[in-house]
């Protein structure tokens, strides 16, 4: 088996986490802002009110009381608006064909991140009661409740498994491995085992009771080691988009860029901005 290497491992490891942390606080600031703020204030409100924690959860609405009508769109236009995005890059991923490169990891996460808030957040509330869908369950009764849960859980899955099929390709192109024996450890350590550590360290929602965030986590957790072990079965094709190694000045640019996105988090969105655009 050939050597991994702790400089390799760290280029990776801290660009796919740094990465990923960039852009899924991004997700949830497309989802307050553009989802839930701007659908409030196109209702009638005079500004929008957001927050953005450092661990993934948030808020967002209108600085007025929303219309009879605009309440359920203002409700669901953040999913709606993650979904509209995360498909976009899904289109935009596949047509370029972008392996690992700086586009290909950007257009990678701003896809995976988007579609799965958007799916993860409605499967939370039909499961959970939760949530801006938090209400579906009691709307559309215990029947569609059930179908709806198994259409989600199936989009979730098949969604993972692209992300993991294209997360092996990034592997192959970092790391190189010259046997399955030595992809199999490099996909591990590489990508699974981070992406674990990041779940698990998320504080996540302030609200959400211990049971449900353990419940969720390993829901999430199980969902990636199950499909780790299918993206595992081979190496990827030689005929997928290649990519290149991840070299340390991004690795370093998407660290510092994690980094900063937890200040600006912690030290100023956390607490609440209001934007005021028709004084009133």
């Amino acid at each position: 088996m050939e050597p991994l290497t702790l400089r390799s491992w760290s280029c990776f490891a801290l660009a796919i986490t740094g990465s990923l942390y960039v852009l899924m606080t991004g997700s949830l600031a497309v989802h307050e802002i553009l989802g839930h703020g701007l659908a409030a204030v196109l209702d009638g409100s005079p500004g929008m009110v957001f927050r953005v924690n450092p661990g993934f959860s948030g808020t967002g609405g209108g600085t007025g009381t929303p219309s009879p009508s605009g309440e359920w769109v203002i409700r669901f236009a953040g999913i709606g608006v993650n979904t509209v995005v995360g498909l976009l890059a899904l289109v935009l991923q596949r047509r370029r064909q972008a392996g690992l490169t700086p586009l290909g990891l950007l257009l990678f996460w701003v896809a995976t991140t988007q579609l799965g808030h958007a799916l993860g957040y409605t499967l939370q509330g039909l499961l959970f009661f939760h949530g801006d869908a938090g209400g579906l369950p009691l709307l559309i009764g215990r029947v569609w409740r059930v179908v709806g849960v198994v259409v989600l859980s199936s989009l979730f899955v098949l969604l993972a498994r692209w992300a993991l099929s294209t997360a092996a390709g990034f592997v192959r192109d970092h790391f190189q491995p010259a046997s399955p024996a030595g992809f199999r450890r490099d996909f591990l350590l590489g990508f699974t085992l981070p992406m674990a550590v990041l779940v698990l360290v998320a504080p996540g929602f302030p609200e959400r009771d211990l049971s449900t965030t353990l419940i969720f986590d390993g829901g999430v957790l199980a969902v990636l080691l199950g499909v780790s072990v299918w993206a595992l079965r081979r190496l990827p094709s030689e005929a997928e988009p290649k990519g290149r190694p991840i070299p340390a000045r991004v690795a370093l640019a998407w660290t510092a860029g994690a980094l900063a996105t937890f200040a600006i988090c912690s030290l100023w969105l956390t607490r609440g901005v209001t934007v005021v655009l028709r004084p009133g």
